[in-house]
Parts: structure tokens; C-alpha cells; sequence
């Protein structure tokens, strides 16, 4: 019997997981054994203050012998929880006070879960976790052949109107359009190369930034910055230096924010 608040795992790993799951409790939920449904009508009481999550599951499984897990961390960190009924009623309870719902399974076992119903609160992610994904992204994106540009696509373009023959130049001229069979297999190749690079060049652009980000955030360093002429003089732009990458000079914005007015001028 145990009381859990697993942290993040692996993206890929922890979308099979959680899809596997899923798919798993929504065909059991109304499939609860004797005894845990003898364990939910069960009467339990509560009287917790400042209690975090981990906190209450811990109490109501020692008063009830409820097995539950819990994922993730909630926003609120602590709580008073003060509740007198059953076990079940005690998981609607917990589920309200952290934003959290609940699935019972088959194997005794209640599993909670995020909801996410407050719009400040986000699926929870680590810098080794996206530094693993760019790379895995990265690494699949470089299997294909495109240009790295993500403006190269324009270029492509041009080059393949310069390749049209009269006969497809008047077909187009007249608004009609020209089959797969009435393109030649350089300019197929043309068309391929315009579409693949304007998909994919700028996610790729966007996995190296991220990348290279994430794997000099520990040696980053916050700055704050004043804004350009005839901004708001109280306001100061936010954001990461990244340093010891191949690109020092790396710079993420995270937003402006105001300072306190008494140190404006400074």
C-alpha cells in the first residue's frame, strides 16, 4: 500500500505510458472488485493543515488501505483538508482541493491524474527530458533531404518555373493545372524539395534552438535589459543568456516585465 507523486519521465516513454494506461482503465473502470468497492464505501476522516498532496494520500491510505498513485505534482502545493465521509467521496474531496481525478482499476489500485483545469497550470517537463526529445526529433529530421533554409523553399520555386515548358507555361496561364504525369522527374523532384523544405525546415530550425538551450541552461544566466528609446522606462526586457554552446551568443526572451519605480532611473 503506498502513496506516490511520480515525477517526469521520458516524453516518448511517458506518452506510450500514459496512452497504454488510458486505453487500459477506461475498459475497467466500472469493473471494481469486491474489495475495493467494500474500501471506497468504507467511512474515512480527514483533518489536515498545510498538508501537500503526497501528505493526504499518505493519510488516507494509513486510515483506509486504499492503494493510490498520484502523477505529477499539482500547482498547490499544500492544503488544509478537513473531510468526513467515504473513501470515495474522500478521493472526490482531494481530487477538488489539487485538481486531480481519480480512476479505479481492477487490480485494487486507484490511479490519480492531472486535470489541468486551471489555465496557468502545464504538463510537467525537465531540461534532460527536452533535451532528449530535440535530439530524438533532430535526429529523425536529418534522415530526410531538405534545405536547411527555412526561406529556401521560395528559391525552389523560382527555380521550377524556370524549368516549365510553353506548353505547361500556357496550361498554367489559363488556370488550369498539370498532373503528376505531365511534370518531368526533375521537376517532381523540384516540387518535392519546395514542399519538404517550407514543412520541415523550420520545426528543424526550432529543435537545434531548443537543443542548444537546453543543453547550456546550467551554465545560462538570466539578464535583464532596458528596452529601446520611447518604451515604457519602467519596463525591462527578461531573458536567458546561454553560454558554453557553440553559439554563445545565444539569447531566449522570456517577456518584459516592470521593475518598481523607485529604481527606473537606475
Amino acid at each position: 500500500m503506498f502513496s506516490v507523486a511520480v515525477g517526469p519521465k521520458r516524453m516518448t516513454q511517458r506518452i506510450f505510458s500514459v496512452l497504454a494506461v488510458s486505453t487500459l482503465l477506461c475498459c475497467r473502470v466500472n469493473a471494481q472488485t469486491p474489495e475495493l468497492r467494500a474500501i471506497l464505501d468504507s467511512p474515512v476522516e480527514l483533518q489536515l493543515e498545510k498538508a501537500t498532496l503526497a501528505d493526504t494520500l499518505k493519510a488516507l491510505q494509513t486510515k483506509s488501505h486504499l492503494n493510490v498513485v498520484a502523477d505529477s505534482l499539482p500547482m498547490k502545493d499544500t492544503a488544509d483538508v478537513k473531510f468526513k465521509g467515504t473513501v470515495k467521496e474522500a478521493l472526490e474531496k482531494i481530487g477538488q482541493t489539487y485538481d486531480y481525478g481519480w480512476t479505479a482499476t481492477q487490480v485494487n489500485i486507484v490511479v490519480m491524474g492531472k486535470r489541468f483545469t486551471s489555465p496557468f497550470d502545464r504538463p510537467q517537463v525537465n531540461m534532460d527530458e527536452m533535451r532528449k526529445m530535440a535530439a530524438d526529433q533532430l535526429r529523425v529530421l536529418r534522415l530526410l533531404k531538405y534545405d536547411k533554409d527555412v526561406n529556401a523553399w521560395g528559391t525552389t520555386i523560382k527555380s521550377l518555373a524556370h524549368t516549365f515548358t510553353p506548353e505547361q507555361m500556357q496550361k498554367l496561364t489559363k488556370g488550369e493545372r498539370l498532373t503528376s504525369s505531365e511534370i518531368s522527374p526533375a521537376q517532381m523532384e523540384l516540387v518535392r524539395q519546395a514542399i519538404v523544405t517550407r514543412i520541415l525546415a523550420g520545426p528543424a530550425t526550432a529543435f537545434e534552438r531548443l537543443l542548444a538551450q537546453m543543453t547550456t541552461m546550467k551554465t545560462s544566466k538570466l539578464h535583464v535589459a532596458e528596452l529601446p528609446a520611447g518604451k515604457d522606462p519602467s519596463m525591462r526586457r527578461m531573458g536567458v543568456e546561454h553560454l558554453g554552446g557553440p553559439n554563445s551568443s545565444l539569447f531566449t526572451i522570456l517577456g518584459e516585465v516592470k521593475i518598481p519605480q523607485k529604481e527606473a532611473g537606475k
